[in-house]
């Protein structure tokens, strides 16, 4: 697996509920690893700089939609090239279990969230029109964060795995990438927050990725959100 496919991997749309009473104080996010932001979010938009070596650069937008339940319904992405690719959400229970599906409407690709029991989601599979998909288990420390997600093809092979890492207030530190890339390299990505808001959301990071047992950054993202609540 080359170093640019398993950076696609990382890049996932969110599209998941954080749901308490009909006023939840946070509200969930799918985009590897989990992350909980704190209080009803009514709209989350996330621009940033997509540094692929210099001078090759793709901005980048995301623009999520939720209910006042905490539920997303509507994603609206842009990756530079003029146009806008529309998802939608939709979730149902099982016994009690919730699913949540993500329908990506320009390439009519599909998402299918799985939880358990206790509210965590455990599986993923994330399907291509013609059938092609990768399917992602997760696994959680004992705070509660994903420590760990391994993703499979549809031979059931494991393609890749990334580790997890987080400061002491919960942000994401680090995400370790044990794969080997096309040079025999295993790397990382470093965060590094700039801003909060006053709902103690980061407005600001920047993502800096290295290979393994060196110093030299191969490329550098600087993110930032602007966040409206209910």
């Amino acid at each position: 697996m080359t170093l640019n496919k398993i950076i696609l991997i990382a890049i996932v749309l969110p599209c998941l509920s954080f749901q308490k009473g009909n006023r939840p104080k946070s509200t969930l996010l799918l985009n590897d690893p989990l992350e909980i932001l704190n209080d009803n979010v009514k709209q989350l938009i996330e621009t940033g700089l997509y540094t692929r070596g210099t001078p090759f650069m793709i901005r980048f937008s995301d623009t999520t939609s939720f209910d006042k339940k905490g539920n997303e319904v509507e994603i609206h992405s842009g990756w530079g090239d003029g146009k806008l690719y529309k998802s939608k959400c939709s979730f149902k229970y099982n016994n009690g279990i919730k699913e949540v599906a993500l329908l990506r409407i320009n390439n009519a690709s599909k998402a299918i969230y799985k939880y358990d029991k206790t509210g965590n989601i455990i599986e993923s599979s994330d399907c291509s029109q013609s059938g092609i998909c990768k399917r992602k288990l997760y696994h959680y420390d004992i705070s509660g964060q994903v420590s760990q997600v391994e993703i499979y093809n549809n031979s059931n092979t494991l393609l890749s795995k990334i580790l997890y890492k987080y400061n002491d207030n919960g942000f994401l530190l680090e995400e370790d990438y044990p794969y080997l890339d096309k040079e025999g390299n295993g790397f990382k990505i470093i965060y590094r927050y700039k801003l909060f808001d006053e709902k103690n959301n980061w407005m600001m990071k920047i993502r800096d990725m290295k290979r393994f047992n060196d110093t030299l950054t191969l490329q550098t993202d600087t993110i930032t959100r602007k966040i409206t609540y209910y």
